[in-house]
């Protein structure tokens, strides 16, 4: 019995690694409610070059968006972390001088999320020991990309675009707006950028508090059973001119 019991809690946090959002229309300060988006390519044109710009697409084979989540709580022994991986599949990068000038759309398909890949959680470390059956990472991907959660069925896309981006000596910043779920939101997020003349990757990471996306972190038992709110993000996204 107390395998049994252990085994079905296991399960519970395994198909729960990314927390619902709100589907009373109450989110987090900031997260306002929006439209379904339609399947399929879609968002803004590509810009109008301005003197002096470079406009480079985004190659969807080079690039990735990892998402690391976490367990908590007195029991979370009895469940392990997650290691999930996107690639976005349109998207473009304007690059200006000065740098305040650049922007960015990048969109992401969520139905095309990969869960603990072997090879990427190795490469991940300690944190993310161990090999997860498949079965178990098609019902993590099928409980997190339902309605009660991402809703990808009536919100299909991650959506990612500039909304101001800055330079502070070596350090880039740029101010993203996100899309995801039916939430709006604004984050900062430093990042590194290496330019050729053909190609230009924007690499760093980042932790993020699902709360601060409008979502709500999983948690049952009075929280002895939980999902961190905070995830950390590794993105390296490659784009090319031609």
């Amino acid at each position: 019995m107390k395998n049994s019991i252990g085994l079905a809690l296991t399960c519970m946090l395994a198909c729960a690694c990314t927390a619902p959002p709100p589907r009373s229309g109450t989110g987090s300060p900031g997260a306002n409610p929006a439209p379904p988006m339609s399947p399929g390519p879609t968002g803004p044109a590509e810009p109008a070059l301005r003197s002096g710009a470079r406009l480079y697409r985004v190659d969807a084979q080079s690039s990735q968006i990892i998402v690391l989540v976490y367990r908590a709580g007195a029991l979370a022994n009895l469940g392990h972390n997650h290691v999930l991986a996107l690639r976005p599949d349109r998207g473009w990068i304007e690059s200006a001088a000065p740098i305040s000038g650049s922007s960015f759309y990048v969109q992401v398909p969520l139905e095309r999320v990969i869960v603990d890949d072997a090879a990427l959680r190795r490469q991940e470390g300690a944190d993310f020991a161990g090999e997860i059956p498949e079965e178990a990472k098609q019902g993590t991907a099928r409980n997190m990309l339902g309605e009660a959660l991402l809703d990808a069925s009536h919100y299909p896309l991650l959506v990612i675009r500039s909304a101001a981006i800055a330079a502070h000596g070596d350090t880039l910043t740029a101010i993203v707006h996100l899309s995801v779920a039916g939430h709006e939101s604004n984050v900062s997020a430093q990042f590194k950028l290496e330019e050729t003349a053909t190609r230009l990757i924007a690499s760093g990471q980042l932790d993020l508090r699902q709360s601060e996306l409008g979502l709500k972190p999983f948690s049952i038992m009075l929280g002895a059973l939980q999902v961190q709110d905070q995830m950390r993000i590794k993105f390296r996204i490659v784009a090319t001119r031609g």
